[in-house]
């Protein structure tokens, strides 16, 4: 099983302009979560900034497709059962609402067997995080969420996950490391019922 977390938007541009040029907290979180995947996971990174008036090119877009690290994701689609795409935000009031935790659901064109269990996917993961106290919503993306989709259109389950940057790592890391681990146990273990409904039900001979 190979998790894929990918971080669009960590590297700076050569000049801080605007309050939010880069996710300044994305690629410590991706590196926890890989922690606590283990070997199972591998994080990639984007080296070029998204800042298109300094000679950037946003790799969350449709835009960046063609470079080494979209190019590296595509390779790695036939390979990985789960991508991650790791961000993170400044303020409040960023997404309309002091969250903790924002999950981006971009529109379902993706794999019909994927569309149909993203929903429940992202429910259980809202839940994780909730009980431990991180304030997490799920919100509709779009389709310039582009590695997000271009994974669901090749059949893998992705989810677009941003955190705040106000949380604080030291304190909070444990607690989210917990709620994926649970997260990701919980959904095997329902797509695992899933998967054996569907057998029982299709070895039913009608008469």
């Amino acid at each position: 099983m190979l998790i894929l977390l990918t971080v669009p938007h960590a590297t700076p541009p050569p000049r801080w302009i605007g309050k939010h040029p880069c996710d300044v907290t994305a690629e410590t979180w991706a590196h926890i979560l890989a922690e606590e995947f283990g070997e199972s996971a591998m994080v990639l990174t984007a080296t070029v900034h998204r800042d298109a008036k300094q000679g950037g090119a946003d790799q969350n877009r449709p835009i960046g497709r063609g470079t080494i690290f979209r190019n590296t994701i595509d390779d790695l689609m036939s390979t990985t059962d789960l991508l991650l795409d790791i961000h993170s935000f400044p303020s409040r009031d960023s997404f309309g609402g002091d969250w903790d935790v924002v999950l981006l659901n971009p529109p379902e064109m993706c794999h019909a067997r994927v569309a149909q269990r993203m929903p429940l996917r992202l429910e259980i993961l809202q839940g994780a995080l909730t009980r431990r106290g991180f304030h997490t919503t799920i919100l509709r993306g779009n389709c310039e969420n582009d590695i997000v989709v271009q994974a669901r259109r090749t059949g893998t389950p992705a989810i677009l996950v941003e955190m705040s940057e106000r949380l604080d790592i030291a304190e909070a890391k444990n607690a989210v490391r917990a709620a994926f681990r649970e997260w990701v146990f919980q959904t095997n273990s329902v797509e695992q019922e899933e998967e054996e409904d569907e057998e029982d039900n299709s070895s039913c001979t009608v008469l």
